[in-house]
């Protein structure tokens, strides 16, 4: 019986002994794995990383190119501006031109007539290179009063004209593509109604 048992206990030692050795094997596996998983992670990262790098150098090449691209345009909008400046003035100077000729005629000739015709077709002139840039006058005597468009200076009393129209221009109002740069100072007509008529 004793003998028996001892060959038990060899037996269960032998056994645990196995048992041992396999986890141990299990856990070196285990252990490889892992080490393993862990490359692989470095790996990973390493390719993250470069990934990185390359898009944050490729981002940054594109905003040096949008902002060289903003500069170019910006001068040329610039030169663009400049010139059609430049245009307008060169208009202008014709029109300066033309007036210098009517002073100089001014001090030549007594001939009213000529001078004011002269001056009527400087006016015309000058009128056409304001609209060449979009610049137009705007029209008012015998419209409705428009407080976007006119300025009203004074009232006057006219009972053969309509209330509220434009009677008179004082000053004469401009727009630049349909938008009011400078409204027309105006005088608007006012009907005086019955009682005031009787009061007086």
């Amino acid at each position: 019986m004793a003998k028996k048992r001892r060959i038990v206990n060899k037996e269960i030692k032998l056994l645990n002994k196995s048992k041992k050795s396999d986890l141990i094997e299990d856990k070196g596996e285990k252990v490889k794995l892992l080490e393993d998983e862990n490359q692989k992670m470095k790996d990973e990262i390493e390719a993250l990383k470069t990934q990185i790098k390359e898009l944050n150098d490729k981002y940054l090449r594109k905003m040096a190119d949008y902002e060289n691209q903003k500069k170019i345009l910006k001068k040329e909008f610039e030169n663009l501006a400049e010139e059609k400046i430049v245009k307008i003035l060169k208009e202008i100077l014709n029109v300066v031109d033309n007036f210098d000729r009517a002073i100089d005629a001014f001090n030549k000739t007594d001939d009213k007539k000529s001078i004011i015709d002269g001056l009527k077709m400087i006016d015309n002139q000058f009128h056409q290179v304001l609209e060449k840039v979009g610049v137009s006058k705007l029209e008012c005597i015998g419209e409705s009063f428009d407080p976007s468009k006119h300025e009203a200076l004074s009232v006057v009393c006219k009972n053969e004209v309509e209330d509220g129209i434009v009677v008179e221009e004082c000053q004469r109002g401009y727009c630049y593509n349909s938008k009011v740069i400078r409204p027309s100072k105006v005088v608007v007509n006012k009907k005086m109604d019955d009682n005031e008529i009787n009061n007086d």
